[in-house]
């Protein structure tokens, strides 16, 4: 009777666990409007949170792909065509590069270049509020303490190899590397300041 219980336990314990990497894992990209629309977008209550993406080079990736100074790069360095639509300068310049069509929502633009889902995940499954004040509720009150519903729902805290799989000096795709023509040398904690929100 035991075993049959502790296995009934086990095997429920590994559904669960099958289950919520799977809710992360099949989620869609909704795009900044799905975050800032109606929650990330109180500058004094909640830290600026659209404020420091729409003033950021992030929020303008893929716009400045169309630049006369990134078609000049883009040339020197082998890119055939607008680098608007080269994979090699599209895998850091949209968000959720790679992913099938499926997995965008009707909602998500990538001319909205780096956007929050790039750092967070993919939002379909977090981004309702109620699954957010859980979050923060588990979190607690410093937003350091790890939260079951986060891992469960394919919400990501951004690290500092979250943002090197972008700022690096050069990135491989299918086996092809490719070199980072904008590459600067990156000073994690520097540059995660300029980004961090909220910003009290």
């Amino acid at each position: 009777m035991r075993l049959r219980v502790a296995l009934t336990i086990g095997l429920m314990a590994l559904f669960a666990w099958g289950a919520s990497t799977a809710l992360a894992a099949d989620a869609k990209y909704v795009g900044a409007p799905g975050c800032t629309a109606r929650c990330h977008n109180k500058k004094e209550k909640d830290g600026d949170q659209k404020g420091v993406w729409l003033a950021s080079k992030h929020a303008k990736a893929y716009q400045n792909l169309g630049s006369a100074e990134a078609k000049q790069k883009a040339k020197d360095l082998g890119v055939a065509g607008n680098p608007q639509s080269a994979k090699n300068c599209l895998a850091c310049h949209t968000t959720g590069f790679g992913a099938p069509a499926a997995q965008f929502d009707s909602t998500f633009k990538k001319e909205d270049g780096v956007q929050c889902e790039a750092c967070h995940g993919p939002g379909e499954h977090y981004k309702a509020m109620k699954t957010m004040k859980s979050i923060s509720e588990e979190r607690g009150p410093d937003k350091k303490g790890k939260s079951e519903t986060a891992v469960k729902t394919g919400l990501h805290f951004p690290t500092e190899e979250t943002c090197k799989r972008c700022h690096v000096q050069e990135i491989t795709l299918g086996g092809e590397t490719f070199k980072n023509p904008s590459y600067k040398e990156f000073a994690f904690q520097e540059f995660y300041d300029k980004m961090k929100h909220p910003r009290p």
